[in-house]
């Protein structure tokens, strides 16, 4: 059985790559697969990752990150590590144009855990629609900013709902869909004041409803367990990373998933194969630079694809965030929903 393959569009990209426009701080580089990775989680990260369902499919951490005072007519600086934010943020700074995020510009945040599950490509360049929740945790108490914030939703939104004890503000999905693709009942995106810290944007009130229920009573299993073979492939010290475990469907899943480490002037892929399988890196490659796109050497000389003695393939770029790499940043967005665009062999 082979999954359809489709090209992506950019539609709404700019907003996507540009809404993590951050002050971001580097920490040290560090790659050394441990077998205790996740005993190294910061205490704050660890404890929110809890909240997630158990059967979320990727998680996006970003750290010591602030949400830009952005002139939209202005000139923007992107770097690699703005996407990943922006990947983690998910639809906040998209609802209504944006302006409603303004109350919560330019404040630091301690941490973006986002939880997402159940990828589907919803338009012939494959556009994403997923469930997913962004659980936003500023370093200190918003203060003023957290009502200005709550009542400007109020009067904007579509809908105000009470959902496991806490005010939902429901606004439409942000997510670009063909005709074809028709919205599902759990489709929107909905917003939550979970504490005078603590700020939620998810895109499936399902799933939020799940989150919301964890934060109650978290239980002692999580997302992702320590077992998984993607957790010694993950840079911890990175400020942004992003972590993807395939669903099996079928017997189609021969890979079992992918790591992604953002950085200032670059990024980093893992891609982690099934044990006794091994990974096709001429398909990779093909996944990255189309043939029907891209007959540029130069462009398909600004990135790596390395094998490594463990069987995981490397794919890296160390090129700073230009027109000419744009289409690679479209790609790091794909890669939430890895494996879901390649054909089995």
């Amino acid at each position: 059985m082979k999954v359809a393959r489709r090209r992506c569009e950019p539609l709404g990209l700019p907003w996507r790559l540009l809404l993590g426009s951050a002050l971001l701080c580097m920490m040290p580089h560090s790659l050394a697969a441990k077998d205790d990775q996740t005993q190294s989680l910061p205490p704050r990260v660890a404890r929110v990752l809890q909240w997630l369902p158990e059967d979320t499919e990727t998680l996006i951490v970003a750290r010591s990150v602030t949400l830009p005072e952005r002139d939209p007519d202005g000139p923007q600086q992107v770097q690699w590590q703005n996407i990943g934010v922006g990947l983690a943020t998910g639809d906040l700074a998209l609802v209504d144009g944006g302006k409603h995020s303004k109350p919560l510009r330019g404040r630091k945040i301690e941490c973006i855990v986002s939880g997402a599950r159940n990828f589907d490509g919803v338009s012939n360049f494959s556009s994403l629609r997923c469930e997913s929740c962004a659980i936003i945790v500023f370093e200190t108490d918003l203060g003023d900013a957290a009502g200005e914030w709550t009542e400007g939703l109020r009067k904007a939104a579509k809908a105000v709902r009470t959902l496991v004890g806490s005010e939902v503000f429901v606004f439409p999905s942000t997510t670009v869909m063909d005709r074809w693709a028709k919205e599902t009942e759990w489709q929107g995106t909905y917003l939550v004041l979970l504490k005078p810290n603590t700020v939620l944007c998810a895109s499936s009130d399902r799933y939020l409803e799940s989150v919301l229920q964890r934060v109650n009573k978290t239980p002692e299993t999580r997302a992702l367990p320590d077992n998984l073979p993607e957790w010694k492939q993950v840079d911890l010290d990175a400020s942004v990373w992003m972590l993807r475990h395939t669903p099996k469907v079928g017997e189609r899943a021969h890979i079992v998933g992918s790591t992604t480490t953002f950085l200032t002037n670059g990024f980093r892929v893992v891609y982690i194969p099934r044990t006794g399988s091994e990974l096709n890196i001429r398909k990779i490659r093909e996944e990255w630079l189309p043939k029907n796109l891209f007959d540029s050497q130069m462009m398909r000389d600004q990135i790596k694809t390395v094998r490594q003695p463990d069987g995981t393939v490397v794919l890296s770029c160390a090129r700073e965030f230009r027109d000419d790499t744009l289409w690679f940043g479209w790609q790091l967005y794909r890669l939430q929903a890895f494996e879901l665009f390649l054909a089995d062999e």
